[in-house]
């Protein structure tokens, strides 16, 4: 008999073994800093930043709570460009379709999930989750704009063509960034 998951079937629980490309910990350049945890913790303290870079291993990144300094926000702001569009890892978190992501690896951070009680908010897989449904309404921008192209491609009267022989290109690209 399968054992019931209180998350669902399907969710990822922990960020580690084969789901480890989740963690802050993974090698993802960041803002010029190896992972994004590197990244997170400079932002904090950005006087520190290069200190902060030099460290190779995540663990050994000295943790400090600033007063005043909202969490989500800062993880947000890294996780947002972790998995940028552009970045190679916004794939990865998109294959997870609709899967629940949760984090156990921190306690402030994520859940612990001890003794059949769960405690914590869960903010990064929160975030992740958030993070994924952005490049889905991304993805589908840039879809529709592929298709038009296409379109252009295939009927050289359609009106984007004439725009572009009256406007150029990079004017058209800014212009349709807004569509």
């Amino acid at each position: 008999m399968e054992a019931r998951h209180p998350f669902g079937p399907g969710a990822i629980v922990g960020f580690r073994g084969k789901n480890s490309w989740l963690s802050t910990w993974a090698r993802n350049p960041v803002r010029g800093f190896p992972t994004a945890e590197h990244a997170y913790q400079a932002l904090k303290r950005p006087r520190d930043a290069d200190a902060i870079r030099a460290i190779v291993h995540p663990r050994d990144i000295p943790r400090v709570c600033v007063l005043g300094w909202d969490t989500y926000a800062g993880m947000k702001t890294i996780i947002g460009e972790a998995f940028a569009l552009t970045s190679p890892m916004a794939g990865r978190l998109l294959d997870t379709r609709d899967q629940v992501l949760i984090c156990t690896d921190d306690e402030y951070r994520g859940l612990k999930i001890t003794a059949g009680y769960v405690r914590g908010s869960n903010t990064y897989g929160k975030i992740l989750m958030e993070q994924r449904e952005l490049l889905k309404t991304q993805l589908e921008k840039v879809v529709k704009l592929q298709r038009r192209w296409r379109e252009a491609l295939v009927n050289p009267e359609y009106e984007i063509c004439r725009r572009v022989r009256m406007k150029g290109f990079e004017e058209l690209a800014k212009e349709m960034s807004s569509w």
